[in-house]
């Protein structure tokens, strides 16, 4: 906490080319940006402070950059969209975020922005892994005839409730 605070920041933009600017309705936090904020990956990852954190998202599209009516012709300002932001870009702890705009989704109507928000570090997590564990090519191991056998440990977490779900959609 002492290493907290709340402040205030410049609404960003204008969107870049191929980028949204997004009026954040919910943000959710990941053991990525604690772990941030407490310096450990300092070694990795150079920024100065203050630092804005968050990288999942949902929210209204407030801005379109150039190019991305072409690039992702089904988003329009005022859209009600979610996501993560791309690479080590941060700032969903903010009331407005610049993001890509291939990394945005339109949020189902029956979803509320927090249960938006909660899905996307955690449904990227999931799915990287079981393209990892589950790759078709003969020297990893893959799916078989019956297909892959999963077994998901200690799953009361969110990327092990995530793995849960997708596991029975997928497999």
């Amino acid at each position: 906490p002492e290493v907290q605070r709340v402040g205030r920041v410049p609404i960003p933009g204008p969107p870049g080319e191929g980028e949204v600017l997004v009026k954040v309705h919910a943000a959710s936090l990941n053991p990525v940006d604690y772990k941030q904020r407490e310096g450990g990956l300092r070694w990795l990852l150079e920024y100065g402070w203050p630092q804005l954190f968050g990288f999942d998202f949902s929210g209204e599209l407030v801005a379109l950059g150039k190019g991305v009516s072409e690039r992702v012709p089904k988003l329009a300002v005022g859209d009600e969209v979610f996501g993560q932001v791309n690479g080590l870009r941060k700032c969903t702890a903010a009331e407005f975020c610049i993001v890509a705009a291939d990394v945005c989704a339109k949020k189902p109507e029956n979803v509320t922005h927090v249960e938006a928000a909660s899905v996307p570090l955690v449904a990227m997590t999931v799915m990287q892994s079981f393209h990892c564990c589950f790759r078709t090519d003969t020297d990893a191991p893959g799916p078989t005839a019956t297909g892959p056998r999963v077994l998901i440990l200690r799953g009361s977490g969110g990327v092990g409730t995530m793995a849960i779900q997708l596991s029975k959609q997928m497999f």
